[in-house]
This record gives C-alpha cells, sequence and structure tokens, in this order.
C-alpha cells in the first residue's frame, strides 16, 4: 500500500513464485476489501484448503517498539560515521567559508544519512510479526505500508547479523533468503527489506524465531572449522573470526570481525556445492567451499580453509544434503 494507494483506498496485490524476475504477478487498483479477500483466497487455495475458509488465525510473535529501531539504527556504524562526516563538513564550510566548495561531500553524505533512516526506520516503521498455519506475516512501514506472507516451505536460509555496537548489547538483526524474492531485485525502491525477518532483536527472540523457521538448526554445535592461519595474508584480522560448522539439521558459516554473519542453510535447501581455489590460495594451500542457495542475504561460504580440510567439507556435505532430501 503506497502512500497515495493508502489514501485512496487502491492498493497492489503482489503474488511471488519461486521463478526468475518475471516470476511476479501485480493486480493494482484493488480496493482494499478485495484485495485482502483475493490474497486469502489464493493462501487458502495454495495450501489445499476451501476457497471460502474463514480467515486464518493468526498469533503475533513481537510487534518491534519504535524506540529500538531508532536507537539501533542511530548505533550503527554506518550512521555514526555518514553523522560524523556530515558535521565534520559542516564545521569546515563555517570555519574556512569554503561552502561550495564543500557541498559536493555534504550532499553525499546527506544522502547516504536519508537513505540509511528510510530504509531502517521508515520502511521498518511498526514491525510486526506474525504466525500462522501457513507461514510468518511481516507488516512494516510508515509510508508505505507491506504485509508479506513468508510460507514456511520457502525458507531457504537464514542471515544472523550482529553489527560490532550491536554486539555489546546481544542484539541481532535476522534476515532470510526465500526463494524468488532476490531474484526480483527487493522492493521498487531497490532495498532488500524484503529480506528482512526481524529488523532488530534480543539473542533468545531471535533463536525462538530461527527455531520455528528451521527446527534444530540452532542446537549445540561442538566442533567448529576455523580457517587455516594461512589465511592471514587475505585478512589479517577477520581470519580468526571465520569458522563453519554442521549438525543434523543444517550448515552453519561465520565471518566477520566489525559487523558479524552467521548464515544458517537447511542441508535439504543445499542447491549445490562449491569448492573454489584461486592461484594465491593454491600457494598457500587453502582453498574456499561454497554451499549455495537462492541469491540473497545467505552467504553460507568457508573461507580458505586448509585445502585438505576444504574437500573433505564439500563432500560431507553433500552427503548430507543427499541423505536429508532422501
Amino acid at each position: 500500500e503506497p502512500l497515495i494507494a493508502r489514501i485512496v483506498g487502491l492498493p497492489e496485490l503482489r503474488i511471488e513464485m519461486a521463478g526468475g524476475k518475471n516470476s511476479r504477478t501485480s493486480l493494482r487498483f484493488l480496493r482494499l476489501e478485495d484485495a485482502t479477500a483475493l490474497r486469502l483466497v489464493l493462501l487458502n487455495k495454495a495450501h489445499g484448503k476451501d476457497e471460502v475458509a474463514a480467515p486464518e488465525e493468526r498469533s503475533v510473535i513481537v510487534k518491534v517498539p519504535l524506540e529500538r529501531i531508532m536507537l539501533g539504527t542511530v548505533l550503527s556504524l554506518d550512521f555514526l560515521f555518514a553523522t560524523i562526516g556530515v558535521i565534520a563538513l559542516l564545521v569546515g564550510a563555517v570555519w574556512f567559508g569554503g561552502v561550495i566548495a564543500l557541498l559536493g561531500g555534504i550532499i553525499p553524505l546527506g544522502s547516504w544519512l536519508a537513505q540509511i533512516i528510510a530504509r531502517r526506520v521508515i520502511q521498518q516503521w511498526d514491525f510486526t510479526l506474525s504466525r500462522g498455519d501457513g507461514g510468518l506475516r511481516i507488516e512494516r512501514g510508515l509510508l508505505s505500508r507491506t504485509s508479506q506472507t513468508i510460507p514456511y516451505d520457502r525458507v531457504q536460509g537464514i542471515a544472523v547479523k550482529e553489527p560490532f555496537v550491536w554486539r555489546r548489547l546481544g542484539w541481532q538483526r535476522l534476515e532470510v533468503d526465500v526463494a524468488g524474492y532476490a531474484a526480483q531485485g527487493g522492493d521498487d525502491n531497490g532495498t532488500n527489506s524484503s529480506s528482512t525477518l526481524l529488523p532488530i532483536s534480543d539473542r533468545p527472540l531471535a533463536g525462538a524465531v530461527m527455531a520455528e523457521l528451521l527446527p534444530g538448526a540452532d542446537s549445540l554445535i561442538e566442533e567448529r572449522t576455523y580457517a587455516s592461519p594461512r589465511s592471514w595474508i587475505f585478512a589479517p584480522i577477520g581470519c580468526r573470526y571465520r569458522w563453519i560448522a554442521a549438525n543434523a539439521q543444517a550448515f552453519v558459516a561465520s565471518e566477520g570481525w566489525i559487523e558479524r554473519t552467521t548464515s544458517i542453510v537447511p542441508h535439504h535447501k543445499t542447491q549445490s556445492v562449491e569448492l573454489k581455489q584461486g592461484p594465491l590460495q593454491r600457494w598457500r594451500r587453502v582453498a574456499t567451499v561454497e554451499v549455495h542457495t537462492p541469491k540473497g542475504p545467505v552467504d553460507a561460504d568457508g573461507r580458505h580453509l586448509d585445502a585438505a580440510t576444504a574437500r573433505g567439507v564439500l563432500l560431507a556435505q553433500l552427503d548430507r544434503a543427499r541423505a536429508a532430501r532422501a
């Protein structure tokens, strides 16, 4: 429901399929009650129910407080850098009197700051996550209101994002790979907000949501395989934070020391597994294992593992994926 559509009561209904960029069907200029009724008919048919069934009963999992979204935005490093940059340029413009010359830096930084606020505050305004028989529903947005349904069986993986400051506060952001969404290029404004499962959350709630979508994937993983010490040349600081692991349900890969990202892929959603080894990697006797999922925020790569270990990881993941699908 874009702003003008909300005013006149004529929203757009989008039907998403797990295909390429042309797999979206849009019906515009419907009345709100007609769009709501038609969505219910389509969702019921998709789950083999009577098309005239009663509206689905839903229970709210969480309604993210606006103050937490705003505080999380302010404490993100990109917002802090953009704000400091704008302030520094404004002070420099006043101090040196070169207002015209400094506008070339203020305008891009100001635009970046506005985009951060629009993406993380305005788009995630009144963010509500609820559950039903067919999947999770996300409702969000201040100017443009969106109600998005994510069927359980279309979830391909989950990415847990932990920015540097957030980690000290025990906060996380959950993003999800949903079949068909990434191929669409996100929303009309080019953002990836359709992949946001929880914009900001504490660890217990994030763990509960992950357990609902990927049962058993967050169970204790005792054995981790870390990047080879010989890979320090590729990431002198970050190499020590790179590791992979697997349990009976999922493959897990983690990396990053400024923003830590942990990607979780259920074995039966593994599309393929690839071993990469460039010339510098061959020199350092390391290799990268990639577990492929649809294009999106989930990036389950074991970077710069010992070469022999990487081959073993690849073969083991192929066996796990084959057994899970069987």
